[in-house]
């Protein structure tokens, strides 16, 4: 008993301690943001990311803690700056009186004013955060919308990566992670890349996030093979595709050939097929790691070891397609 009542008085004077330290008053509006306090007068803004001053940090605005007001979980202003996070916003073309936020998902880094659109980014220039600020071109301030982390769109255009896109506005959609279209074109994009891909735009649809088809094909978008970079559109032909089997991400079974990310797996019995996971397949001969054989592998035996997270057959343990001896020392 006594030694639960000295942990619980400890914890009370650590707390105490802490909040005694914190430089943080009252949040300014903790409905919009967990971010913005008054200071203990009330006097300034000190932002601090989720009120985790302790471990984040926290700075003070400089801000006129009576015209402050919090727009959306980063941005907020007074009657002077507005204000992405701990940073003042300068730009040229910003209208203070008309500037204003959305607290949407996705719409955290995004301003808005009677005239442009806003995105904000932090960047660190000489060890200090600088803010960059950028209008986006072409967007309608008055329905600008962001939909998620890339896409966003107005009354009459969508928007890419903070940049207009051409192209239909009506029919256009977005299909999974890298692939997209509208009743004139498939597209596919990366990163800052928007290009359009030779597909039938019609017949164009959703596998899953990373794989689209046609009546012709199988496409997947390979940033990487194996680690190498390669930012390549694979297209896989295929006769009926109730006949393909798509075991997971990385391997794929189209008219009696297993693919590995596209790339056809040589020498692999597909009769025998056993697929572990996104890299480790075997048949009745051989084992193949990222589509490619184990040289000396026991197929056999091969398995997936729980006990040691590792696969193992009756002679070694594997880790990443390749032997793998512990150190003891």
């Amino acid at each position: 008993m006594y030694h639960r009542l000295f942990l619980k008085l400890v914890l009370f004077l650590s707390l105490f301690a802490l909040y005694s330290c914190s430089p943080l008053g009252e949040p300014v509006n903790p409905e919009l943001s967990d971010s913005f306090f008054y200071d203990k007068s009330k006097t300034d803004i000190i932002y601090s990311s989720m009120g985790n001053w302790f471990e984040l940090g926290s700075k003070s605005l400089g801000a006129d803690s009576e015209s402050f007001e919090v727009l959306n979980k980063n941005i907020g202003k007074d009657n002077q700056n507005a204000y992405y996070q701990s940073l003042i916003i300068n730009h040229s073309k910003l209208d203070l009186n008309s500037f204003h936020a959305k607290t949407d998902d996705w719409m955290w880094h995004i301003g808005i004013d009677k005239n442009h659109i806003y995105t904000f980014q932090k960047d660190i220039e000489n060890a200090e955060y600088v803010l960059k600020t950028s209008i986006i071109k072409g967007a309608d301030p008055s329905s600008y919308q962001q939909t998620d982390f890339d896409w966003a769109k107005d009354h009459k255009n969508h928007f890419y990566q903070d940049r207009m896109v051409n192209v239909d506005y009506e029919s256009f959609k977005v299909i999974n992670d890298y692939f997209a279209k509208d009743d004139r074109q498939v597209y596919f994009y990366y990163q800052d890349r928007f290009d359009s891909l030779d597909a039938q735009t019609n017949n164009f649809r959703k596998i899953n996030r990373y794989y689209a088809r046609d009546t012709e094909f199988i496409y997947l978008f390979l940033p990487y093979l194996r680690g190498e970079s390669i930012k390549q559109v694979h297209k896989i032909p295929y006769e009926k595709f109730r006949d393909v089997k798509l075991f997971n991400d990385s391997y794929l079974l189209v008219d009696d050939r297993l693919y590995f990310e596209a790339q056809i797996v040589e020498g692999i019995n597909v009769d025998n097929l056993k697929v572990f996971d996104q890299s480790y397949v075997k048949d009745d001969q051989q084992v193949f790691y990222q589509g490619l054989i184990i040289e000396g592998a026991d197929a056999k035996t091969f398995e997936y070891d729980k006990s040691s997270y590792l696969y193992r057959d009756k002679n070694n343990q594997y880790r990443q397609g390749k032997i793998w001896v512990p150190d003891h020392n």
